[in-house]
Parts: structure tokens; sequence; C-alpha cells
């Protein structure tokens, strides 16, 4: 997250958040700041658990789950899904993966206040 100041004020494990129509999702771990921001945290063994579409499905069921009727757009917080796992799941190398929207005709940010990060962790086998 590169910001070591970082204080929860809410958190939750295996949280639910039911779609009414659509396919609902348990969170492993939310939590938010003391900004408002919305973190998952989702630990996964197998990569299967961890693709882009799940990344994607995930933070779109963080703001549907939190987002309050009446609400201007630009009020929306900023969420951030992020997996842990033990295989480098996007295969390109790097221990962590910081991944942003951006707008492919400029190359600058979207700025939409969605962030995915994979991070990988070697667990010790003994």
């Amino acid at each position: 997250m590169e910001n070591d100041k970082i204080k929860v004020a809410r958190s939750k494990t295996e949280y639910t958040v039911t779609g009414l129509a659509s396919h609902s999702v348990q969170l492993d771990l939310l939590a938010m700041d003391e900004h408002g921001k919305f973190f998952n945290v989702e630990v996964q063994t197998e990569s299967s658990g961890a693709t882009p579409q799940r990344a994607r499905y995930y933070s779109g069921a963080v703001d549907t789950g939190h987002f309050d009727k009446n609400k201007d757009y630009q009020t929306l917080f900023d969420t951030y899904v992020i997996f842990i796992t033990q295989q480098d799941v996007l295969g390109e190398g790097p221990p962590i993966y910081h991944v942003n929207r951006v707008v492919k005709e400029t190359g600058k940010s979207f700025n939409d206040g969605s962030y995915i990060i994979y991070g990988l962790v070697l667990f010790d086998k003994d």
C-alpha cells in the first residue's frame, strides 16, 4: 500500500454481500480505514481463486454493498481488492502488482478510485 500509517476503523471477516438478482460473494476480510476507504483482502492458496475477473467482481460488490441510495457518485469511496497468493497469479515475476485503470489513448490514470493489488507470499512448508 506504500502507506504505513493506515489505521483500520472497522473490519469484518467472512463478510457476505448478498446480490438480490446476482451472484453473492463472501469476502475474507473487509476493512475500512479512518478516511472511509474500503479494503477487501482475500487469501488464496490456488491461482484459480484469484482471477482478474474475480477481482473486478469483488470490487463491484464492495461498491454495491456500501453505497447508499441518493448519494452523488463523486462521494463514492475508494476501494482496494487485495489478493494474497502463494503463486504468481499474473505470471510476470514481481512479488506485488498494483493494478489501476488507465486511459489507453493518453496513458493517464482514470482515477475512478478502484484499485486491485496482488501480493505474493511464500509460506514455509515446515
